[in-house]
């Protein structure tokens, strides 16, 4: 028999695998994360919920119920004030990945907090991590008060940012970075369907502050990345060291080859692809000019896996079946279940396998524009293989323990998505491109959207929404600019 453990924390703290401080009636730690305490369970109590038959591809409640206690007390969430007080802790908390050994991850946000601590509470890089919290929780409880008084504070903070990048010096680009960074976070969070946000300002922001002469930042592939988010930032060529740049080992660890490379060369591919599709009638040679292309790109970028060793590689937890997830009522794709050293490297692996994926499309799109082709038939699998490694990542990105979330469907327990939201944030772009892509199947790609779903109604991070939404090809630039502005966040480091 299974022995999941006793335990006296609160339900939130439980699914959360956090510490509780198990004050009452309500988790401390819970309030100051702006979350909302489940209460505590007694050990006498044992609890049943009733459930219609499932299916695999109906979207994951998105519906917040009103919390109670075992006992039936309802448990109140936190009022505004509170969360205004605590949203460091919460964003801390929600969006900062520490990396637990530099030779291997950059982490995400990581030294984010002592720079903060340095400029203080009331600076602006303190304010716009507030509202990226606040915009965030909001969201996820449906606080439209809370929403618009950030919105306000956003516009705020936009216009002192533009200021402050005019007269950036040396010492303060960081900082200056960050509030780029944090402000087009806040857009990625707050965006919907009719209003998609700003971020290209921000993009610019961080791409101008990179390409200054005084960046303190030596990553001249990493650096040449962002110019995927404004084509005009840096004219002049520069070179591409395999193992220099944000996507991949940091330290000059030679065992992972840079992506970085990789997806400059891509890019062209994707804006050709997109006016191509999207024109009313293209020239054959065109089409089979771009084929060509996008088959060079893909012998290329497959020998990217092949070069990882030891920490980067994923591990595999086990495997789920349709009937096991049925049967445990539990959300999650049927097949593997893998974990990573942690969301950096995830992340970094997701983007290999869509950007893979785009590929893939790309060249099948062209084959049968063109006529039926061999290339096709062993170009499937392939997709097939890499959208399925990207649905086995999701429950390392969207739970606080992959194996407890495994162990549970195995034994036929309620397994829930109980992650932070910085984990739907890095894998947003890999679920939209399965979710789009033509040689995926239909019941994968219905998956991918309500995953999405779930991550803008739960997690709190409106674009989830808008991309689930969204059936039509978004340009490779509006992607792009979303990349960049998460990929900013993984240039900090501790001092």
């Amino acid at each position: 028999m299974v022995n999941f453990g006793a335990s006296r924390a609160c339900q939130t703290c439980k699914q959360r695998r956090k510490k509780c401080d198990e004050s009452r009636p309500n988790c401390q730690r819970c309030i100051k994360a702006g979350r909302v305490c489940l209460g505590y369970q007694e050990n006498s109590s044992v609890l049943f919920r009733h459930y219609g038959p499932p299916t695999l591809n109906e979207p994951p409640s998105a519906v917040m119920q009103t919390p109670t206690s075992p006992s039936g007390v309802v448990i109140p969430e936190p009022d505004d004030e509170q969360l205004e007080r605590d949203a460091l802790a919460i964003f801390f908390d929600d969006y900062c990945v520490e990396s637990a050994d530099r030779t291997i991850s950059r982490g995400f946000l990581d030294g984010l907090k002592p720079l903060i601590d340095h400029a203080g509470e009331s600076s602006d890089i303190a304010q716009a991590a507030k509202i990226v919290a606040l915009a965030t929780t909001g969201n996820r409880l449906r606080r439209l008060n809370i929403l618009c008084k950030t919105k306000q504070q956003y516009g705020g903070l936009l216009h002192s940012f533009r200021s402050t990048l005019m007269r950036a010096t040396e010492s303060d680009m960081v900082e200056t970075l960050m509030i780029a960074v944090l402000l087009g976070l806040y857009e990625i969070v707050s965006s919907t369907e009719s209003d998609p946000g700003q971020r290209n300002a921000h993009v610019s922001g961080v791409g101008a502050i990179l390409s200054n002469k005084d960046s303190p930042f030596d990553l001249t592939t990493g650096t040449r990345l962002f110019q995927l988010g404004n084509a005009f930032l840096l004219p002049e060529s520069l070179p591409q060291p395999e193992n220099v740049g944000l996507l991949c080992a940091p330290s000059r660890n030679g065992s992972v080859l840079a992506l970085d490379g990789i997806l400059i060369n891509v890019n062209p591919i994707f804006n050709l692809a997109n006016d191509l599709f999207v024109a009313p009638s293209c020239q054959l040679e065109d089409v089979r000019t771009l084929r060509q292309e996008a088959i060079a790109l893909e012998r290329h970028i497959s020998t990217w896996p092949t070069r990882l060793t030891g920490e980067w590689a994923p591990h595999v937890v086990g495997n789920v079946s349709e009937a096991q997830l049925r049967s445990s009522h539990s959300p999650g794709w049927p097949g593997t279940v893998d974990s990573y050293f942690d969301l950096y490297v995830a992340a970094v692996w997701n983007t290999y396998r869509k950007t893979h994926l785009m590929i893939l499309d790309i060249i099948v799109k062209c084959s049968n524009y063109l006529e039926p082709s061999d290339v096709c038939f062993e170009l499937h699998p392939k997709a097939r293989q890499l959208a399925n490694d990207i649905a086995a990542s999701i429950p390392y990105h969207l739970t606080n323990d992959a194996a407890k979330y495994l162990q549970h469907v195995q034994h036929g327990v309620e397994a829930q998505y109980d992650g932070r939201p910085v984990g739907g944030l890095l894998v947003l772009h890999p679920l939209w491109v399965v979710a789009n892509a033509s040689v995926v199947s239909h019941e994968l790609s219905t998956h991918m959207r309500n995953e999405l779903s779930w991550i803008g109604h739960v997690m709190g991070i409106g674009q989830a929404n808008q991309l689930a939404s969204s059936r039509a090809l978004l340009s490779s630039q509006h992607i792009a600019q979303g990349h960049v502005l998460i990929w900013a966040g993984m240039l900090t480091q501790p001092i």
